[in-house]
């Protein structure tokens, strides 16, 4: 069960890089870096308020729209792991600790009985 929780924990982990990668590249173009190391004079004004607005939506759209896909892809490791999860518990069977139990409370009645 130990290697089931380790696999989630991976898929979760590059779920979450893949989305910051992602996230890292809508943010910032490739005319970012040359945007910076250009002096004051040399660089492009700020585009309009109006533009900044309009992409402001569709990038939040966007971001909503992977991290939907995203968990949807969590969502199925951990579906898949759960199923891991029945599977082993059904494989491994607990007849053998019923048994045990059993004997143990068959002992424990006869030392009651024997002791008074």
């Amino acid at each position: 069960m130990g290697a089931g929780v380790d696999r989630l924990h991976e898929r979760a982990v590059n779920i979450h890089d893949e989305t910051k990668v992602r996230l890292i590249e809508r943010l910032e173009p490739p005319t970012a870096l040359t945007r910076v190391n250009t002096p004051c004079c040399e660089r492009a004004p700020p585009p309009p308020l109006s533009l900044s607005l309009s992409v402001s939506p569709q990038l939040h759209v966007r971001l909503l729209s992977d991290m939907d896909h995203d968990v949807e892809k969590a969502l199925g490791g951990l579906r898949a792991e759960t199923k891991h999860a029945v599977e082993t518990r059904k494989k491994t069977g607990n007849c053998s600790l019923y048994v045990c139990i059993v004997v143990l409370l068959i002992l424990l009645v006869l030392l009651l009985v024997l002791s008074s």
